[in-house]
């Protein structure tokens, strides 16, 4: 890339080289451009070498849990929290639910923070849906889901549990909807998986 942007101007250079992002460093590179700045090439090129040197790919994926934030949506959110797992291998539940937690949007981290979780893929789920009943497209039964406090907050609102992307369960989420009699396609109440009136109208 050295060779083939010389001569060109800096922004022109920095356009260039961002254009053959692809894959896993794309992905890396619009995380990191909303929490650093990119001025240049040379600044790019340094940060690709820290964050793809087999000795640095830990340190750096630690480096970027700590600083972020969700700037988007609770989906990109996720995305970007499972790739940045994939390169800790050692990281503990607990500290993927910590992180995970401090990143999120005010009003979600505030919904879900009197709720106990065993696993960061239960908390994604319920991020999603705190973010779609705040919009408005969360139709359903809302009472004793772990997000009835956003509704106190933000007052009632239609729900569509169906409109949400549903996560495959957990064995533990398994074991935990058996027990409370929920749905094992959409987590309500009422009815079982087999029963269940939204999947059989979708």
């Amino acid at each position: 890339m050295d060779l083939y942007l010389t001569g060109a101007e800096s922004a022109q250079a920095l356009a260039i080289a961002k254009n053959y992002l692809q894959g896993e460093a794309f992905s890396w590179f619009q995380a990191y451009a909303t929490t650093s700045a990119v001025a240049d090439w040379p600044t790019l090129r340094e940060a690709l070498q820290y964050r793809f040197s087999p000795l640095n790919k830990e340190q750096a994926a630690h480096d970027m849990l700590h600083k972020w934030r969700q700037v988007k949506d609770v989906t990109t959110y996720n995305r970007t929290f499972q790739s940045i797992f994939l390169d800790i291998p050692k990281i503990t539940m607990p500290e993927k639910i910590d992180r995970y937690s401090r990143g999120l949007k005010s009003y979600i981290g505030e919904a879900l923070c009197t709720k106990q979780y065993d696993t960061v893929e239960a908390l994604m789920l319920d991020a999603l849906n705190v973010e779609a009943e705040k919009r408005g497209s969360y139709r359903g039964n809302a009472q004793g889901s772990a997000f009835t406090a956003a509704a106190s907050k933000y007052g009632p609102a239609p729900m569509d549990i169906s409109a949400l992307p549903m996560t495959r369960l957990t064995p533990e989420e398994r074991k935990r909807c058996m027990r409370d009699g929920l749905c094992l396609r959409f987590r309500a109440k009422g009815h079982l998986a087999k029963d269940c009136p939204k999947a059989k109208r979708n």
